[in-house]
């Protein structure tokens, strides 16, 4: 965690030099390094602190969180104004403020206190519905906050109400995120993805069948909900699923799978969009 707080630092002071086009690919990678050190790594430590009674209302309150620093980050944006370094310079900052208090506050966790030969867990070995429910959830999260826009504009919505959209469905994430965590908690986990994964696709249809707008917001609220839930869940199924020797490379292999599918999401999203002006609802 700290050596991803660290690199997450440098990554975002990094970002200064966004003129320098090359540069900024490199930078990009290096962040994402960054990023999966601290997700995954952090990610560990709450399994590890968790128990099969409260593990699915962490890894909600966790990810509820982690959507309100987003949206709460983004009203960063007006600072460029000051100077179009200075957004990276404060956000440097705060990853160093955390790094800061990570190093005072937190115990270290060791998963392997006995000393025992650290065994190398096959890909294979990750359960099916745990790996799907990764990728699907990248895949919807990159692919929504891309093509969404694209949807309200291409069907005359004004660009105001488009931010109502998206607005509805980062507070779908952070309202009803944490209630399906907790609900994780009491039921079957593998039936709890299979009825989101119902539900969602139910929604998906919705914007096929009205143009309303408060209509529309309802429903992007509800799917905001849903799509992250397939994270938490996914992920609270996965450490159930797997031997807790292999906790840490189980969620490496959850997050490589998100990561897969948040590549695959807008590239995907956007053809759909673009195979033909008669098709494009239906396809979105």
């Amino acid at each position: 965690l700290a050596a991803g707080l660290f690199i997450w630092m440098l990554s975002a002071f990094g970002h200064m030099f966004w003129y320098i086009y090359p540069l900024l690919y490199a930078v990009k990678i290096i962040m994402g390094i960054g990023g999966t050190f601290i997700f995954v790594s952090t990610e560990v430590m709450i399994n590890a602190y968790s128990n099969e009674t409260n593990r699915g209302k962490n890894i909600g309150l966790y990810v509820v969180i982690l959507s309100v620093g987003i949206a709460v980050g983004t009203l960063l944006i007006w600072t460029i104004k000051l100077g179009n370094w200075v957004p990276f310079v404060i956000g440097s900052a705060i990853v160093f403020f955390v790094f800061v208090l990570q190093m005072i506050l937190m115990m270290d966790i060791n998963l392997n206190a006995d000393n025992k030969k650290i065994e190398k867990m096959l890909l294979s070995k990750m359960p099916a519905l745990s790996l799907f429910s990764a990728f699907i959830y990248g895949l919807f999260e990159s692919s929504i906050m891309v093509v969404l826009p694209l949807y309200g504009l291409r069907n005359n919505f004004s660009e105001i109400e488009v931010s109502y959209f998206l607005t509805s469905f980062v507070l779908g994430g952070i309202i009803l995120l944490y209630f399906i965590g907790h609900l994780a908690d009491k039921v079957l986990k593998h039936k709890l993805l299979l009825i989101i994964s119902l539900c969602l696709g139910s929604l998906f249809i919705l914007p096929i069948t009205a143009m309303g707008f408060v209509f529309l917001i309802v429903v992007f609220f509800f799917i905001g909900g849903i799509i992250p839930s397939f994270y938490t869940v996914g992920l609270n199924y996965t450490i159930e699923e797997v031997d807790k020797r292999f906790m840490a490379q189980a969620n490496g292999y959850f997050t490589m799978m998100y990561g897969a599918g948040t590549i695959a999401g807008p590239i995907l999203g956007t053809t759909l969009m673009d195979l033909n002006k008669l098709k494009r609802m239906i396809n979105t």
